[in-house]
């Protein structure tokens, strides 16, 4: 698990990481991005200046919890009515969303765009934020990963895979990681676990299911010596 954990702790600081899907995708780290320009009715660059923003963008990203960013999203944005209205009823629009950042003690309101870039993120991001806030105004936390439709694996074909790459004989080194000095593939340790299962008549698990844990369980690497190259010899 520890990469996945490595993962979620670099995406939460805005950091560049790369994803945990199939992919592999290496996403990059956050910026600030461009103002709102010229035309904005709030003239926003007018009353934040680029060092402000890059403050409230550290301020933001130095939190590293989805759940704080959240709750700094809803902090700063409120709820207002629309000052006009349709010509053809008398209700009012639906509530629009107004965006606010903290300044030298001053509260300044900005558009959409410049509270978006600023934080460096994307408008979706910033609407499941809103989305998360109940009734009570209690935030809801991160629920990724946790949605309940992850494969279930046995825990004794679980354990067999910890145990199995366990007895592996590895080489410590001065970091965390481990080193396997082995010519062998993962794929051919896998083969020799299935083997090691299959000679006992007992259940394996998938290939898929032993790479995953091999991955997420392990901070292993393969250790690979580089082969001697053969001196020819000269007969005499």
């Amino acid at each position: 698990m520890w990469k996945s954990k490595v993962a979620k702790v670099l995406r939460n600081s805005g950091k560049a990481y790369q994803s945990m899907l199939k992919s592999k995708l290496q996403v990059p780290e956050r910026k600030v991005g461009l103002h709102c320009g010229e035309k904005c009715r709030l003239k926003c660059k007018d009353k934040i200046n680029e060092i402000s923003r890059q403050q409230l963008f550290d301020a933001f990203w130095g939190l590293s919890n989805l759940e704080r960013q959240r709750e700094f999203i809803v902090r700063h944005s409120q709820k207002i009515k629309p000052k006009y209205r349709y010509s053809s009823t008398q209700d009012f629009r639906a509530l629009n969303t107004a965006f606010y950042f903290e300044v030298a003690g001053s509260k300044i309101r900005v558009c959409k765009p410049f509270f978006k870039s600023t934080l460096g993120m994307s408008y979706k991001a910033i609407q499941t934020a809103l989305s998360k806030v109940s009734e009570s105004g209690v935030i809801q936390g991160d629920l990724r990963g946790k949605h309940g439709h992850q494969p279930t694996i046995d825990p004794q074909i679980k354990q067999s895979v910890i145990d199995f790459i366990n007895s592996i004989p590895k080489i410590e080194s001065q970091t965390k990681r481990q080193y396997i000095s082995s010519e062998k593939s993962l794929a051919d340790i896998y083969r020799d676990y299935k083997q090691f299962r299959e000679k006992d008549g007992l259940a394996i698990a998938t290939s898929s299911t032993f790479n995953r844990i091999f991955n997420t369980e392990f901070n292993i690497s393969f250790f690979r010596t580089k082969k001697r190259s053969m001196r020819s010899v000269r007969k005499v």
